[in-house]
C-alpha cells in the first residue's frame, strides 16, 4: 500500500482542553515564545556582556598579540585570538546542542506531553541563569550556554502543538509562534542594553540583571506552563482525528480505512506483536525503511541540517561581513535579526496556502542570495545581502515545522521535528 502517510481522515473535533479562548493562549506562548525559547540566538548581544564581565581574559598571556573588541565608539575590551575563540565557541556549543536534542525533545513531548516537555525546558532554563548568578569563574558560561542549548526546543515545541485547535490554519499559527520566537535575538541585545547603559552596572553585576529575567521572564513562563497548558497530551484518537496534512492539503483526505492503515504502518501492528518487543520493533523499522516518503523526508532533513549550518556560520561571523574599510553595519544588522519576526506570520500564511516546500525552496533562494552578494566589498551589495538574510531567518525553523505538519501524521510531529533539526 503506497498511499501519501499525510492524506489522513480528518473529519471528528478536537476536543477543547484549554481553560480560556484559545487565540487568548495564542497570544501567552507567543510571549513565551519571545522571551524563553531561543534566548542565545542575539549573540551579538551577548557578546559584549562576556567580553564586559572579564571571562576567559585569563587565556590572553603577555606574549599574546592583542586586539580590541569594540563595543561602541567609547568603549572596547582588550582581547586576543584564544579569547576570541573561547567566546565564539559558546554560540557554536547551544547552536549544536539545541538541534542535536531537538530530537530528544520531539520524543519527551510525543511521550510525556506538552506541560512536562515545556517546564523540563523551563527548570533547565531557570537552571542557566541561576548558575550564571551564583558561579564566579569563567567556563560557567560554557554551562550556560549548554544549559540554553538544551532548553532551547524543550520550551518551543510544546508550544506548537496549539495549532491543533486551529483545523486549516497550522501554518498561521507555525508562523506567528516562528514569528514570536525570532524576537528572541531581543534577548542579548537588551540585556547588554541594559547591562552597559542603565544604571552603571560594574563589570561584575550581571547576576542582578540574570536575576531580573529570572523574576520576570522565567516566572511568566512557569505561570504559563503550570496553569494554561493542557496537563496532558492528546489521545491517539485525537491526534488521528487532527489534519496531518496542513491547510494546503485539506481537500485531499482520505477515508477512515486509510487512517487505520496508515496507523498500522507507523505504530506497528500490536496485536500480532504484543508478546515479542522484538519482533514489534522489527517490524516498524521495516515499516519505517518502506515507508513510501522515506526518500522526501530524508532529503528535507539534509536541506534542514545545511540550513541549520549555513545559518550558524553567519550569525557567528558577522562582524567579518559588515565590518569592512571604513564601514561598520553590525548594529544594524544586530536590529535587523531582532525585527526578522515581522514577515514570519505572512510567510506561515503562504506556506499554508500553497505548502511548505515552495517556502522551504524560496529560503534555500535566499540564504544563496545572501552568500553570493557578501563576496562583494559594495554598501549595495552588503545591506542587500542583509535584507534577505532578514527574510532568510524570519521563516528558517518555521517552514520545516510547517513542513512534518503538512506532510505527516501529527501522532508522530514531536519525534519527526526532532530527527529533522538534529
Amino acid at each position: 500500500m503506497k498511499e501519501d502517510i499525510s492524506q489522513l481522515k480528518y473529519e471528528q473535533s478536537v476536543s477543547n482542553d484549554l481553560k480560556m479562548n484559545k487565540w487568548v493562549v495564542v497570544g501567552l506562548y507567543s510571549i513565551v515564545a519571545a522571551v524563553a525559547t531561543f534566548v542565545h540566538a542575539g549573540f551579538s548581544g551577548w557578546q559584549p556582556i562576556i567580553y564586559k564581565s572579564g571571562a576567559f581574559s585569563e587565556l590572553c598571556g603577555p606574549t599574546d598579540d592583542k586586539q580590541e573588541f569594540k563595543v561602541d565608539a567609547n568603549t572596547s575590551y582588550m582581547t586576543c585570538g584564544n579569547r576570541d575563540a573561547a567566546v565564539n565557541n559558546l554560540f557554536t556549543l547551544a547552536f549544536f546542542v539545541h538541534f542535536f536534542l531537538s530530537s530528544v525533545s520531539g520524543y519527551v513531548l510525543d511521550t510525556f506531553g506538552e506541560k512536562v516537555c515545556f517546564l523540563s525546558g523551563q527548570i533547565i532554563l531557570a537552571g542557566a541563569f541561576l548558575s550564571l548568578a551564583v558561579l564566579k569563574f569563567s567556563y560557567v558560561w560554557y554551562l550556560f550556554f549548554l544549559m540554553l542549548g538544551i532548553s532551547a526546543d524543550l520550551s518551543f515545541i510544546p508550544l506548537l502543538k496549539i495549532s491543533k485547535y486551529f483545523p486549516g490554519q497550522e501554518s498561521l499559527i507555525f508562523g506567528i509562534l516562528g514569528s514570536a520566537r525570532s524576537t528572541g535575538f531581543a534577548v542579548g541585545l537588551l540585556l547588554k542594553c541594559a547591562f552597559f547603559y542603565m544604571y552603571s552596572f560594574k563589570d561584575n553585576e550581571f547576576y542582578i540583571l540574570c536575576l531580573i529575567y529570572l523574576c520576570t521572564c522565567s516566572l511568566y513562563a512557569f505561570i504559563v506552563g503550570i496553569f494554561i497548558m493542557p496537563s496532558k497530551k492528546s489521545g491517539h484518537s485525537q491526534l488521528n482525528s487532527e489534519g496531518a496534512t496542513g491547510s494546503s492539503n485539506q481537500e485531499k483526505k482520505r477515508n477512515i480505512s486509510m487512517m487505520n492503515e496508515m496507523d498500522r504502518i507507523e505504530s506497528g501492528d500490536k496485536k500480532s506483536y504484543n508478546n515479542d518487543e522484538g519482533s514489534k520493533f522489527s517490524y516498524k523499522m521495516k515499516a519505517l525503511w518502506n515507508h513510501p516518503q522515506k526518500w522526501e523526508y530524508l532529503i528535507t532533513v539534509f536541506i534542514c541540517s545545511s540550513s541549520m549550518i549555513r545559518f550558524d556560520y553567519f550569525i557567528k561571523t558577522n562582524r567579518s561581513f559588515f565590518i569592512w574599510k571604513d564601514n561598520d553595519l553590525t548594529t544594524i544588522f544586530s536590529l535587523s535579526t531582532v525585527l526578522s519576526f515581522i514577515p514570519t506570520p505572512f510567510f506561515g500564511y503562504l506556506a499554508g496556502k500553497f505548502g511548505s516546500i515552495y517556502s522551504i525552496l524560496t529560503n534555500n533562494l535566499f540564504i544563496f542570495l545572501t552568500y553570493l552578494l557578501i563576496l562583494f566589498d559594495g554598501y549595495f551589495f552588503r545591506i542587500m545581502a542583509m535584507i534577505l538574510f532578514f527574510f532568510y531567518i524570519s521563516f528558517v525553523f518555521s517552514c520545516f515545522y510547517c513542513y512534518v505538519d503538512e506532510k505527516y501524521s501529527k501522532q508522530h510531529f514531536g519525534k519527526l521535528c526532532g530527527i529533522m533539526f538534529a
